[in-house]
């Protein structure tokens, strides 16, 4: 699902659910902004019923039915505001002026019914306001003044139902509001003044009146029967509840914590869901959630200064699909879409410099408190402890080296209630709970001041800690005897970013080189680096997280990509984006108590079922910290940390539908026009049905150019459905798409028989491996088929056998010349041009990108990350002092150390990084997915390789480095705007003294 923002904020004392509402409007396809009624159809398709036409949507398109009046078999009428199914499957469209339309897409055919002047059997009005289907299979149109009507479809004509004179057993009123069924069969009328009881077998009509004669209230504007058997009814003046057992109604303010605001409201729609939760949509003041068990609520209001809030505060129909997504129709705001799945998780967001606890910014750290809170370490804000209940705890002050420890990289606790925290500079820090004390765990040496950059904690089964640190290696320290251990490097790699102390006494240390397994001495057991010629190696060198799994499985996060470890085969089961993973950009992995894994990434969290091998991923408008996760000690809290708050949720509360859910072909194309069942192409019917209810269809030779688009119907998030197609006869293999891109485009296919076939991955994982498939028969001209060539072959083999004796030598060596004359100029013409476009696009001398090359595949990534929305960072570097390499050594010289250069930065950057010759001797990189964060990351690489690499001439050493400046692409800025940046950064490294990299905001 494309998340567009939080509905409303959140303090740590009163967190919410998240609800987050995407939009549907006219943008993206809607005819009108103001949806009266939505269903989901048996296929699992959605309708909306619109003041502009009729829509049917499969999660990317929408098809439109309007009134043509050109075209008999289009609906009667474009305000056509309800929709629904009936039993058999036809779809009924009820219209403000045009009657009732039925849609049979099997044939393609609509079917009108109107008020008929003078026949007792039509429709008694026009103006339908209200529709229902009932369990006998029975439809009622309710109209705006002349009552209900009954539909018989063995005849096409209607019964009538009008409201009687004082003491008759009519309807209490002919304006039709609302209809409902209960569970025993009875068919209940909400009219502008009363409830009506319809005894459908008996004929009988009973009325009921809300409060005398009150006229708000008695406007029944919105029906649905309750899971106790009792009615919920919305009136023009709030919400009540009708006992059918008593014909009372009530206020239903005598439940628990119920918001006192429904009872003086205009209810327009109403729903109860299977979690016991009622939904009331009112005419102006937005949406409630109310839940029945627990007596909380919540209101959900347009708020135009946040995104993914209602669309408008008019709502009008409120319906559950069969994935869990809750569908709002307003008046004026289209559609909106929930979907409940988010439900489960808990978001705690700061609120700036006002919040009373600061510690909710950029959290970097977090652990168990021992008593069901959190410690969280942040950056800039310290150490803060979040009690289960109360107010947030800070501890700025009470560090050792008072502020200068405000800047916090790890933490580490245990159920005794020890706390181990790793600062960023002033070393490593143990806070005893029961003596609420603090106290300093120095590098060794308590007369030097620690002025270490803790990055990763563990303890051993010794209980001895480990800390790990950036770019001043491995220590150890044993407070039973208060030695420490330092190791300065492992395998060359000063920097450490993640340890887990596994079973078996060893310890995984996860580094920017590779992964290592240590004993309990320091020394390295095994080492884990990436191998492009194996896959069955570390994802990627620089670890990010480490996390411990069932079977002693290790679970390793990296910069790109998932890599788990299995002990009895020694191999990694890698997994990225291509597997289903949110982002590949991995910052903290949490394994819960059912040997589930959760990983925060670069693009939201994602859920792996290592049984089942599935992954469910969830968006949220978090950006999630690199080691910023814990689960409780009770194992029934998972908490992510982020830049403005952190994510938290009981694993179990997180429900997972493994419904595979439909897949369908949604529809097929030729060129300029949509193939439409029923309708005649030429003089043929191509569609008889539906494409998704259709095995085959049958074209001719000049129709093999066509389209096939195709839906998972999931609508949690459509645009990240994953789908694999193939058209069998065609493709040698499965090609891969995302949701947007939901359609296959064939070009003259030869005549034959072919089978188009389609399965996908839903955005919550749910895999449709069964899919969805579609025979494609292509049939020859006439002149290809057997009579026509069998004619054809008696004239040839006549003509042929003459002129074979003839001329068959001296045109057979003749052909053979031309042949080869023209292949050959075809090959020379062909080098010639390729060689042309890479030396437009290459510079000479590096070989590298010039900056055409730069620009133009630059290009390609913006418009991905326009989609995508992911962070983008440009780096813009010089050679330090090249003037006077070439005034000192010549310019060859200086040639042979941008030759070189080009080598080390082509070698040290990541696969999807693009790298070219900005000019002279400055070279520019784009990092795609990556912030500035990451781009520093590969700067100190760079760096490490500049030092190790061997630049001399003519037996003279030479020292060569660079300036680094770093800008984060902007959309609204633009790409010259963004080079523009990191051009000024490069200028002020130059001037800090070159061979640093600094970052322009």
């Amino acid at each position: 699902m494309a998340i567009m923002g939080l509905l409303a904020s959140v303090s740590p004392a009163q967190p919410l659910p998240i609800y987050f509402f995407e939009h549907l409007d006219q943008k993206d396809g809607l005819p009108h902004s103001t949806v009266f009624r939505i269903m989901q159809d048996r296929h699992g398709f959605m309708w909306f019923g619109t003041r502009n036409g009729v829509v049917k949507y499969d999660g990317i398109r929408m098809r439109l039915f309007q009134h043509d009046p050109t075209d008999i078999n289009s609906i009667s009428h474009n305000d056509s505001g309800g929709v629904l199914e009936d039993s058999k499957g036809y779809i009924w469209v009820r219209t403000w002026g045009g009657g009732l339309n039925r849609i049979d897409e099997t044939t393609g055919k609509i079917r009108v019914f109107r008020h008929m002047q003078g026949d007792p059997a039509s429709l008694s009005e026009d103006r339908v306001q209200s529709f229902f289907a009932d369990s006998r299979g029975i439809l009622w149109a309710g109209t705006f003044s002349k009552g209900l009507n009954r539909f018989h479809p063995d005849t096409g004509g209607f019964s009538r139902y009008l409201a009687g004179k004082a003491g008759d057993q009519g309807l209490s009123n002919n304006r039709i509001w609302s209809i409902t069924e209960t569970k025993d069969g009875t068919l209940w009328v909400g009219t502008d003044h009363g409830l009506n009881r319809f005894d459908v077998d008996q004929g009988q009509i009973n009325s009921y009146y809300c409060f005398g004669d009150e006229k708000l209230s008695n406007r029944i504007r919105a029906l649905y029967p309750g899971s106790d058997g009792r009615l919920w009814v919305g009136t023009g003046k709030g919400l009540k509840r009708f006992d059918p057992k008593t014909g009372c109604f009530a206020f239903p303010g005598t439940i628990k914590g119920f918001p006192r605001a429904l009872l003086s409201d205009s209810i327009s729609a109403l729903y109860e869901d299977d979690q016991n939760i009622l939904w009331v949509g009112t005419l102006s003041h937005g949406l409630y959630r109310v839940d029945l068990g627990t007596g909380r609520w919540d209101r959900f209001r347009r708020d135009y200064q946040k995104k993914g809030t209602l669309s408008h505060n008019d709502v009008r129909w409120i319906h559950e699909d069969r994935s869990g997504v809750l569908w709002v129709g307003t008046r004026g705001g289209g559609v909106n879409k929930l979907s409940k799945i988010y439900s489960g998780f808990t978001l705690h967001e700061g609120n700036g410099d006002d919040d009373s606890c600061p510690g909710l910014n950029s959290i970097h750290a977090l652990a168990d408190d021992g008593e069901g809170g959190i410690w969280s370490g942040a950056w800039y804000n310290g150490l803060n402890r979040i009690p289960k209940d109360g107010e947030c705890a800070s501890f700025p002050a009470a560090l050792p080296e008072g502020p200068g420890s405000k800047d916090i990289n790890a933490l580490y606790g245990n159920e005794s209630g020890e706390l181990l925290i790793g600062t960023w500079g002033k070393g490593l820090v143990l806070y005893d709970r029961a003596t609420r004390r603090f106290s300093r765990l120095n590098q060794g040496n308590g007369s030097v001041p620690d002025t270490r950059i803790i990055t990763a904690l563990a303890r051993d089964h010794q209980g001895r800690i480990w800390a790990g640190t950036r770019e001043n290696g491995l220590f150890r320290h044993d407070t039973a005897t208060g030695k420490t251990l330092h190791m300065p490097e492992i395998n060359g790699s000063r920097t450490v970013s993640a340890l887990l102390a596994a079973p078996g006494r060893n310890l995984w240390v996860g580094t920017d080189s590779g992964l290592y397994r240590l004993d309990a001495n320091g020394s390295t057991l095994a080492a884990f680096t990436r191998s492009t010629e194996d896959p069955a190696s570390l994802s990627n060198n620089v670890v990010t997280a480490l996390a411990l799994g069932r079977e002693d499985c290790i679970w390793v996060g990296t910069y790109q990509g998932l890599s788990r470890f299995d002990p009895a085969t020694g191999n990694f089961r890698r997994y990225t984006t291509r597997d289903g993973l949110a982002g590949e950009l991995i910052k903290a992995i949490v394994v819960d108590g059912s040997g589930t894994v959760w990983i925060s990434t670069n693009r939201g969290i994602s859920r792996i079922d290592p049984a089942r091998d599935g992954i469910r991923n969830f968006d949220f408008p978090l950006v999630f910290n690199q080691g910023a996760a814990m689960i409780s000690f009770s194992r029934d809290r998972i908490v992510f940390g982020g830049e403005t708050g952190y994510l938290s949720f009981n694993p179990r509360d997180v429900l997972i539908d493994k419904t595979p859910p439909p897949m369908v072909i949604s529809g097929i194309s030729l060129p300029n026009k949509p193939v439409l069942p029923g309708t005649a192409y030429g003089k043929r019917v191509i569609l008889q049905r539906p494409a998704h209810e259709t095995d085959r269809v049958t074209l001719s030779y000049d129709e093999n150019s066509l389209s096939i688009s195709f839906a998972l119907l999931d609508f949690n998030s459509p645009v990240n459905n994953i789908y694999s197609y193939r058209l069998e006869g065609c493709d040698k293999a499965w090609r891969r798409v995302l949701g947007s891109g939901a359609i296959a485009h064939y070009s003259n296919l030869p005549p034959g028989e072919y089978r188009f076939r389609v399965k996908g991955t839903s955005s919550m994982g749910q895999k449709n491996e069964t899919g969805a498939s579609l025979g494609i028969s292509i049939t020859p001209p006439f002149w290809e088929r057997w009579y026509f060539r069998l004619g054809c072959l008696g004239s040839v083999l006549f003509l042929a056998c003459l002129g074979i004796y003839l001329r068959l030598s001296r045109e057979t060596r003749k052909n053979r010349v031309l042949t080869e004359l023209v292949n050959e100029r075809t090959r020379e013409l062909l080098e010639q041009k390729q060689q042309l476009e890479h030396l437009s696009r290459t510079d000479p001398l590096t070989g590298l990108n010039n900056r055409r090359g730069f620009l133009e595949r630059v290009d390609q990534e913006i418009q991905r990350h326009r989609r995508n929305k992911q962070n983008m960072s440009f780096i813009l570097c010089d050679v330090d002092d090249f003037k006077a390499v070439n005034d000192t050594h010549g310019h060859d010289c200086g040639d042979d150390v941008l030759e070189t250069m080009g080598r080390l930065l082509s070698r040290e950057i990541r696969g999807q990084d693009i790298l070219g010759r900005w000019g002279g001797e400055e070279f520019i990189l784009l990092l795609p997915e990556s912030d500035p964060e990451g781009a520093v990351l590969l700067v100190r690489r760079i760096q490490g390789a500049l030092e190790n690499q061997d630049f001399s001439w003519k037996g003279t050493k030479l020292r060569v480095t660079m300036t680094y400046g770093i800008s984060l692409f902007s959309h609204k800025e633009g790409l010259d705007a963004s080079v523009a940046k990191a051009d000024k950064a490069l200028y002020r490294g130059k001037k800090q003294g070159k061979n640093c990299a600094v970052i322009q905001t």
